[in-house]
């Protein structure tokens, strides 16, 4: 897990907001991009999406917030920041614990940072039924035009932790996959060159 300010757990999910004037946009990209190489030195952040995170730091009209790879667990709480397969953590027929895989960024109120918004509402669309675009109030009320790409089952959209079944979690595992893929081709067409 990514997290740059003394930020409380992820709340809930809300329908995005539109861009608003951020004069402080410049430097709180510097701050961010400060933290991140703090985090990477120490390494907080979920070894899956540490190419993601440094992907983004090179696009000029946004910076990352905070980021969970999502994780599976048998119990709440035990081993959340493992990476291990839904195969590896739990038996056919279980439950597992899982906390939500999610980016949440900073756009930049420009021509260039609409478009990184569509592409990222984009994402979501591949599968709506477990891949969701929006925005959090608790990170809009730290950070204005702040996003969140998570990835869960919109029966639990508004939660960043639960228990699912096996089948689930093998479904949530997939669109996990595709939400990462497809955060990679975006930062790949977004970076500075």
């Amino acid at each position: 897990m990514l997290r740059y300010f003394n930020l409380p757990g992820m709340e809930t999910y809300t329908e995005a907001r539109p861009l608003v004037s951020n004069p402080s946009y410049d430097a709180d990209r510097r701050k961010a991009l400060e933290g991140l190489r703090v985090e990477l030195s120490r390494g907080s952040i979920d070894g899956p999406t540490i190419d993601i995170v440094e992907r983004f730091a090179s696009v000029p009209c946004c910076y990352t917030l905070q980021s969970c790879y999502g994780h599976f667990m048998r119990e709440s709480c035990v081993d959340d920041r493992n990476t291990k397969s839904v195969a590896e953590v739990g038996v056919l027929g279980s439950k597992l614990h899982y906390r939500v895989a999610y980016i949440a960024f900073c756009i930049q109120n420009s021509a260039k940072g609409r478009a990184l918004l569509e592409e990222m509402r984009a994402i979501a669309d591949v599968n709506p039924d477990y891949i969701q675009f929006g925005s959090a109030d608790w990170f809009w009320k730290i950070c204005v035009n702040s996003y969140v790409l998570q990835v869960s089952p919109l029966k639990n959209v508004c939660q960043d932790h639960f228990d699912v079944s096996m089948e689930d979690a093998l479904r949530i595992e997939q669109a996990r996959d595709e939400f990462f893929d497809g955060l990679r081709e975006v930062s790949s067409r977004n970076e500075y060159r």
